[in-house]
């Protein structure tokens, strides 16, 4: 499963100057929670043990550290508020928060 840039909830940002911003968020964010199950889906059928797996975990794992640095960057721009109404209509979307909400760094 890849990440599909054209199935995006619409969203309604507090103040329209952080549109672009929430995004960027969102794409980021969407592409990192897609990359985490294509690795899972990966890790389990190679499973552990077979010639090379350590080195593509290794390369998996960097591939999720830095997709996740990318949403964050855009998260920790945006105020409290902005954050808070957009896990309201990401979590009436998913039925989960969004993978930064509470995070702070």
């Amino acid at each position: 499963m890849s990440y599909n840039p054209m199935i995006m909830i619409t969203l309604q940002p507090i103040n329209a100057k952080y549109m672009s911003l929430l995004n960027r968020y969102y794409k980021a964010d969407r592409a990192a929670v897609n990359l985490v199950d294509e690795h899972s889906v990966l890790c389990d059928s190679i499973g552990p043990g077979t010639k090379g797996y350590e080195s593509i975990m290794r390369r998996a794992e960097r591939r999720e550290e830095l997709a996740f640095n990318k949403a964050f960057n855009a998260w920790d721009q945006l105020p409290a508020r902005e954050q808070n109404n957009f896990n309201k209509q990401y979590r009436a979307e998913y039925g989960y928060d969004c993978q930064l909400m509470g995070v702070q760094l």
